[in-house]
């Protein structure tokens, strides 16, 4: 008997903590329940907000593409604009210039015949 007397006495220790134990096991298990879901809640915001953040850093990114391809269609524009006019007002110059030159000439020659046509008349009268 005394040789099972210490191995009853260990079970009867360990029946009498066992209420214990299943006490300390059902916190320790609402606990590890009670941060997962705090855990999976945090999580969620922070996945939310990574969301909501990577909307912002989209609409930023297509507001700055749409107005940089505005305004280089306005550069754009504005240079074609800008090139027909100078090439509009170059030929309008060179047209003038042209019509200038061709007036010139035709009164150059117009009185050098004159000149030439009248000499000669008083020449002509003169000899006979």
């Amino acid at each position: 008997m005394t040789a099972s007397a210490p191995g009853q006495r260990m079970q009867r220790d360990l029946f009498n903590c066992g209420g214990g134990i299943l006490v300390v096991v059902v916190v320790v298990v609402v606990v590890v329940v009670v941060v997962d879901a705090a855990v999976e809640a945090v999580l969620v915001v922070v996945l939310v907000l990574l969301l909501l953040l990577l909307l912002v850093v989209v609409v930023v990114v297509v507001v700055i593409v749409v107005v940089v391809v505005v305004v280089v269609v306005v550069v754009v524009v504005v240079v074609v604009v800008v090139v027909v006019v100078v090439v509009v007002v170059i030929v309008v110059v060179v047209v003038v210039v042209v019509v200038v030159v061709v007036v010139v000439v035709v009164v150059v020659v117009i009185v050098v015949v004159k000149a030439v046509v009248v000499n000669l008349v008083i020449v002509y009268f003169q000899l006979v």
